[in-house]
């Protein structure tokens, strides 16, 4: 036979939903917070990657020989590993 709730079942249902509340909205902070710094973190990111390419631009345009030569060098490099480290796993 089912019994009535009584007042304590009522305070432990109202007790259980404010916790449940209280856990909604420290998980809803949460995720807004990582969001927040996520953004900031790519703007920092993209920031940073911009300023690197201005870097390299001027460099390019100062010293355009020692740039092509690096960056063939640097191809050669790559390019010998990637062989090698295929040559190797046959």
């Amino acid at each position: 036979m089912v019994e009535p709730v009584g007042q304590e079942g009522r305070e432990h249902i109202a007790d259980s939903s404010k916790q449940a509340e209280q856990v909604k909205e420290a998980f809803n902070d949460a995720v807004d917070d990582l969001v927040h710094k996520s953004k900031r973190a790519l703007k920092r990111g993209r920031r940073t990657a911009e300023d690197l390419a201005e870097d390299w631009t001027g460099r390019v345009r100062k010293y355009p020989l020692s740039s092509v030569t690096g960056g063939i060098v640097t191809g050669l490099l790559v390019g010998g590993l990637i062989g090698w480290l295929i040559g190797r796993s046959r």
